[in-house]
């Protein structure tokens, strides 16, 4: 089980370097759904949910409609939920008719379209290793900036 990192929903911004606008105005208008809940004030902010928020922001500079990236950060969150060893997911696309189409992650092709095409793999394991990287380093210089105003 990840251990919880117990940060401020700011300090997870500042930690996965997400802007604020963007954050608020996903969160405003319910393109992204993938925070931790609030217990007594705080959200309890996991590694993996700061991976998912991380992703999502990724995926909407690179020019992913705000929708459709916490869509896939949803997916995102589920697919960790179902399987948390994962080292990496598929990013799976079909035709669902000639109009749309149907975007899945997971480790194997989904059951309602066992001929899904793979069109990325998110290595998660890397992602994960990246943010705790990312979080000892915003831990540290903060403890640095403290030491410095306490002299």
């Amino acid at each position: 089980m990840q251990q919880a990192v117990e940060i401020l929903t700011a300090e997870a911004l500042k930690i996965t370097r997400v802007s604020q606008s963007n954050w608020r105005t996903s969160i405003d208008k319910g393109l992204y759904a993938c925070t931790p809940p609030t217990v007594d004030g705080r959200r309890e902010w996991d590694v993996d949910s700061l991976v998912c928020l991380a992703w999502y922001d990724a995926l909407v500079k690179a020019g992913m409609k705000r929708a459709m990236a916490g869509g896939m950060a949803a997916e995102l969150t589920k697919a960790i939920a179902r399987d948390r060893g994962a080292e990496s997911f598929n990013v799976y696309a079909w035709e669902r008719d000639q109009e749309r189409g149907g975007l899945s992650i997971g480790t194997e092709p989904p059951d309602e379209a066992p001929s899904a095409q793979l069109i990325l793999v998110m290595p998660l394991a890397a992602w994960r290793n990246n943010i705790r990287t990312a979080i000892g380093h915003y831990f540290q210089r903060r403890a640095e900036r403290d030491a410095k105003r306490r002299r």
